[in-house]
């Protein structure tokens, strides 16, 4: 894990200092360990690491390190699980999959996992098509501010 999250960061062209280095290391390898870190803080971190890969392109790294805290109930992890399913980002294409996914963020509030619950029932996309469920994530996700579920 520590080597992986090395070669992205040395992928990108990264200039962090040791301390950094040493920090996302520990983070990491023993991030379980720390106690009085609370996941919310561990699962945004390995967001950063996640969304760095994307940008570098390595789907399948980022994927993988996304799959411990998205099954572990973080809506933001989540929702990435979703698209890269919906995608096909690093894995099979699965609209099936990415609505699984794309629910369990929604129902925690993620306003662009809801609005794209709501697009997956209002085309059939892995899930019955359903205008009355589509209109519901639909006005979840406007009244946060998603205008494109207007």
């Amino acid at each position: 894990m520590v080597l992986l999250i090395f070669n992205m960061l040395k992928k990108l062209n990264f200039k962090i200092t040791i301390f950094k280095t040493v920090f996302l290391i520990l983070l990491f390898q023993y991030g379980l360990a720390f106690s009085d870190l609370s996941n919310d803080v561990k699962w945004n971190a390995n967001l950063v690491v996640v969304e760095a890969a994307i940008k570098a392109g390595d789907y399948r790294d980022a994927f993988a390190l996304l799959q411990g805290p998205a099954r572990e109930g973080h809506a933001k992890s989540q929702y990435y699980m979703g698209m890269f399913y919906h995608n096909g980002l690093g894995v099979l294409e699965d609209a099936v999959e990415a609505s699984k996914w794309y629910r369990l963020a929604a129902e925690q509030g993620d306003a662009i996992s809801q609005f794209y619950l709501g697009f997956f029932y209002g085309n059939g996309l892995g899930l019955e098509k359903n205008s009355e469920e589509a209109s519901k994530w639909y006005f979840k996700a406007a009244s946060q501010g998603v205008m494109e579920a207007i």
